[in-house]
């Protein structure tokens, strides 16, 4: 299973990926996952805030993270750079009027170009670190940031929302910082996406520090250090993880993806073995809102029909979302279209089905039913909500 793939990035790992019988780009990924975590702990340690620059933050952060790209990537990795580039130098050259538009079409169009390259340029299906996936992360954060550059410099305080006010950047970043933003090695590789406002306050080491209050509540300007214990999360999400591989590592052992398209197993199988296997290697929440807003107010007369309503649509939601996320395992265009074909593309079908049949509630009549049971209601959250309106 490991030798059949080919790696852009660093060999040095060869060996190891011989011996647990892994592909070396997985290899590659989980050791500098691995790697991230423990310079983390020195990052936090010994450059820590109070004994180090932003400046100084920013350029470990920055180098530490093109240096795991490149060695899970290759030469990969400099799309990250091109991407970046690209967008910053919109965010340079064009008005803040429209500049968050710009930064939108020119990330995802690139992404996009990236996307399509691989698939019939390159051989998409020759190795599963993609670097699209990272490549995904970055434009989530080039696209948040240019929109929080735009509520800082262009909309009027009293013009934003509570949230807005929080994550507006009311100054350009520089390259450096936009730099450390993109591509530091705490989530360059997979994440996940935070506000720019959020990474400074970190590297600056301000998230730490809450102000003081005085007696009448309000804050006196000065900070007292408190810099919490990751020890407890830390250790919880490891676990976590590292419970997620080996239960991946167990059933793909035993249920490989690749079977789904091979015809002998399409052949020999009924179709409901060929569901319970989808089922097996891909389980995650997909929610059907249209079915939702249609269906569950049917089932809310008791709890036995709202039990059996619970339990279609957990089902249904699960096959959904393996169906739909084979090309992102297949990683090839030829292979995913025949697994569809096998299936006749039937929830493709649904899913138009339903956005033809079902009615979609506008947000007018639904704000019209909230007021209504409101008033045939009048408890303490109803008035709080009239109140807030």
């Amino acid at each position: 299973m490991a030798t059949s793939t080919s790696c852009t990035g660093s060999t040095l790992l060869q060996p190891i990926s011989k011996i647990i019988d892994l592909p070396l780009d997985q290899v590659n990924f989980v050791v500098c996952q691995l790697f991230a975590l423990v310079t983390a702990f020195w990052f936090r340690l010994y450059l820590h805030p109070s004994k180090t620059s932003p400046f100084i933050r920013h350029v470990v952060a920055t180098l530490l993270g093109f240096y795991l790209a490149l060695f899970c990537f290759g030469w990969y990795a400099l799309h990250f750079l091109v991407q970046s580039g690209l967008a910053y130098g919109v965010m340079i050259f064009t008005g803040v009027e429209h500049m968050h538009k710009y930064c939108f079409v020119v990330t995802l169009g690139y992404l996009s170009f990236c996307q399509v390259t691989r698939v019939y340029v390159f051989d998409y299906g020759m190795y599963s670190a993609d670097f699209t996936g990272p490549m995904m992360v970055i434009t989530q954060k080039i696209t948040s940031l240019a929109f929080e550059i735009h509520d800082g410099l262009m909309k009027r305080e009293e013009h934003l929302k509570p949230s807005q006010k929080y994550l507006a950047v009311r100054k350009m970043p520089s390259l450096l910082e936009y730099l450390s933003y993109n591509c530091n090695f705490m989530g360059i590789l997979a994440g996940p996406t935070c506000s720019y406002n959020d990474y400074v306050a970190f590297i600056e080491g301000r998230c730490y520090e809450p102000k003081h209050l005085e007696s009448n509540g309000k804050e006196n300007g000065k900070f007292k250090q408190s810099d919490p214990s990751p020890k407890r999360d830390m250790i919880q999400k490891v676990c976590t993880c590292a419970l997620s591989l080996m239960v991946y590592l167990v059933i793909y052992t035993a249920c490989p993806t690749e079977r789904v398209i091979n015809d002998t197993f399409m052949a020999s199988n009924p179709f409901y073995i060929q569901v319970l296997y989808l089922y097996a290697f891909k389980v995650i929440q997909f929610p059907l809102f249209q079915v939702r807003h249609n269906v569950r107010q049917h089932f809310l007369g008791s709890a036995t029909l709202k039990l059996m309503y619970d339990v279609i649509t957990w089902f249904s939601t699960q096959m959904a979302i393996c169906y739909t996320v084979v090309p992102f395992v297949l990683l090839a265009v030829g292979p995913s279209l025949k697994f569809y074909s096998s299936w006749y593309c039937c929830i493709h079908l649904l899913c138009v089905l339903l956005v033809l049949v079902l009615p979609v509630k506008s947000r007018r009549t639904k704000q019209q039913a909230s007021e209504h049971n409101c008033l045939s209601s009048p408890d303490n959250n109803c008035n709080q909500k009239q109140k807030a309106t």
